[in-house]
């Protein structure tokens, strides 16, 4: 019976405990690990490990796992990491579960400043981070505050005079403008930004020179480049995997021949043997990655693709009518809250009119009661009339008996005149209430018509904003990178009044420098290219 050696491999959300026999490779182990966690695209994986004499190292594919460490008592412990990079993750990583591994790795890089990282781009980076945190459900989600250490990196909080809930409130901010992404988008808009940062899937090593300087070279998916010690943002020297022919060392001396037959061999130093060994192994496995990108696909990936690409058309499909339906909802929601409020504007009205309507009857009561008053005060008036003419045919009494039946006439003359001219003026104001309460109530009825007819006019309208849902999606459609490019200038701009400058390192101030030039990680490569790589050598050796 074989002899098995325990193993137990670590990854971000669990950790893989198993045996394999002793004299099982590196490559074996790594095709069963990521055959167990679903990673289809395993050659752009590796798993690390400290070796027997301390060091991170990655087991060799050809070489037994066993000489790697010297646990006699315990399991072999391995990490799952990224090895190489491909130029362009926003494309070329084919498969969802890839793709978040590699999110995995780089957030952790950005966050421990391992990557350096520009705040505002941070903040948007954390955006994404948040929504693929909260598997895209919204900001609504989350109840208790985030921890914004694990958004954020120790050199960009520590830059500006904002506390942890300002931080908090402007990932959350730029989290809300990502309506509708769901986790994977997120994992591609994170990786798609973040691949433009100045250090990203560059690994470092220190070097010198010939002439003892301390350098770091940079290797990356699409070669070799030299920094300054004091600079790692900008490469002075690249050279591009096409250019080198072999790549040798013996001991910490490394040699790189170029493909240019006129061209001088690229020699540095490093600190040991070992450093030179993880020099050679990440140079060779980039590029041959490099070359297999620049040759037609093979059948594994042409599958891959096209299954890649199905759900990817099933997921817009879903999407696009996610978006249609809310959308509609949207539009029907504020129908509904313009429909409300016109009818409590009507209602309001209504109450209005009635309130003015029972003034006006109580005025009309109020008048006919008068009226009933002054037909009374007629009637008396008329009883005194007779009175008067009955005292008129009396006349024959005496004088002063005649002048006090006179004066009396008079005075009953002037009240049935006066009650006359009062019973008129009554009369009048009952009309002018009548016609008036006429025109309040015409104008009621014409509003209670008119209230009609726009609830009949919404209904309709609700009824043919979803038939105009399609034209809203394809206005609401911009170009991606104009928006991100706004988004981080406003950020940008939003940031630069809490900045303390007398915090800003030396990498700050590279970065700076940088962006004042109008310079990026793209232009400083087409720059530092020029040249044939005899020159670019001397270059490297004048340093």
């Amino acid at each position: 019976m074989p002899k098995l050696v325990p193993v137990s491999v670590l990854t971000k959300d669990a950790q893989l405990d198993f045996t394999l026999k002793r004299k099982a490779s590196g490559a074996q182990l790594v095709s069963k690990v990521c055959t167990a966690l679903g990673i289809r695209e395993m050659w752009y994986f590796g798993l690390q490990c400290v070796d027997h004499k301390n060091r991170i190292t990655w087991p060799r594919a050809d070489k037994k796992i066993t000489t790697m460490q010297k646990n006699k008592d315990g399991p072999l412990h391995f990490d799952v990491k990224v090895k190489y990079y491909p130029e362009d993750p926003s494309t070329e990583l084919i498969d969802e579960t890839t793709r978040l591994y590699f999110y995995y790795d780089v957030k952790d890089d950005i966050v421990s400043g391992k990557i350096y990282c520009p705040a505002e781009t941070a903040v948007l980076l954390a955006s994404y981070q948040y929504l693929i945190r909260n598997e895209a459900n919204g900001p609504s989600t989350v109840k208790k505050p985030l921890n914004i250490s694990k958004y954020l990196s120790a050199n960009v909080r520590e830059q500006y005079n904002l506390t942890d809930e300002e931080w908090e409130a402007k990932v959350l901010n730029c989290a809300s403008a990502h309506k509708n992404m769901s986790k994977d988008d997120a994992v591609k808009e994170y990786l798609r930004i973040a691949q433009d940062l100045e250090m990203f899937g560059v690994t470092f090593f220190k070097i010198k020179n010939e002439k003892k300087t301390d350098l770091w070279l940079g290797i990356d998916a699409l070669g070799l480049n030299i920094y300054e010690y004091d600079n790692q943002l900008a490469p002075k020297v690249t050279f591009p995997w096409n250019e080198i022919q072999k790549l040798s060392y013996s001991r910490n001396k490394f040699f790189v021949k170029p493909v240019e037959a006129s061209g001088k061999v690229l020699v540095f130093y490093t600190d040991c043997t070992h450093t030179s060994k993880l020099i050679l192994n990440l140079s060779t496995g980039n590029h041959k990655l490099y070359a297999i990108r620049r040759q037609p696909d093979s059948i594994e990936v042409q599958q891959m693709k096209v299954k890649a690409k199905e759900r990817q058309t099933i997921r817009d499909a879903e999407r696009e009518k996610l978006r249609a339906e809310q959308e509609a909802r949207e539009v029907m929601e504020k129908r509904l809250q313009d429909m409300q409020r016109l009818m409590q504007e009507n209602e309001e009205a209504f109450a209005r009119t009635q309130t003015v309507l029972e003034q006006y009857e109580c005025k009309v009561n109020e008048l006919n009661a008068q009226l009933e008053e002054e037909k009374n005060a007629r009637k008396q008036l008329e009883s005194l009339q007779c009175y008067l003419e009955e005292a008129n045919r009396k006349l024959g009494l005496s004088m002063e008996e005649r002048q006090r039946l006179a004066q009396e006439r008079d005075e009953i003359e002037a009240k049935i005149h006066e009650q006359n001219q009062l019973l008129q003026e009554r009369e009048e104001e009952k009309r002018q209430f009548e016609a008036e309460l006429a025109r309040v109530r015409a104008m009621h009825e014409a509003d209670m018509d008119h209230y009609s007819e726009q609830k009949q006019e919404s209904d309709e309208c609700e009824l043919e904003a979803v038939n105009n849902v399609d034209e809203d999606l394809r206005q609401s459609k911009q170009d991606t990178d104009e928006d991100h490019a706004t988004r981080l200038k406003l950020l940008r701009q939003d940031l630069s009044s809490v900045r303390n400058p007398n915090k800003m390192q030396a990498i700050d101030i590279q970065y700076e420098d940088i962006v004042s030039k109008g310079m990026d990680k793209y232009r400083t490569l087409r720059a530092i290219r020029e040249g044939n790589t005899k020159k670019r050598v001397d270059q490297f050796e004048s340093m």
